[in-house]
């Protein structure tokens, strides 16, 4: 009668082993299959990002925005002397009417 409880019990264990392996394998391919789609999400962040960086620098070329500046508003370089120093601002307001 032991041997045969003995025998119960280790098919029971060796059952127990074979679906937990099983199920732990298809949770892994899970896992992987996750893995593998949050790296291409990285990659496609990465190029969009790399994108993005060039369009700013286009954007961003001081050619190019003076080209803008000057077509689309009056703007000209400032005189001397209309640079004062920050201390000098409390003056010049009190002049002004």
């Amino acid at each position: 009668m032991k041997h045969i409880l003995f025998n119960l019990f280790f098919i029971f264990m060796a059952l127990i082993s074979g679906v937990g392996m099983f199920l732990l394998k298809y949770r892994v391919l899970e896992k992987e299959a996750e893995l593998a789609a949050l790296q291409q999400a990285i990659i496609d962040h990465e190029r969009s990002i790399h994108i993005d960086k060039a369009e700013l620098a286009n954007l961003a070329d001081p050619d190019r925005v003076e080209i803008l500046v000057k077509r689309h508003t009056d703007f000209v370089p400032l005189k001397p002397e209309q640079v004062i120093r920050f201390v000098e601002i409390d003056n010049v307001a009190k002049e002004k009417p």
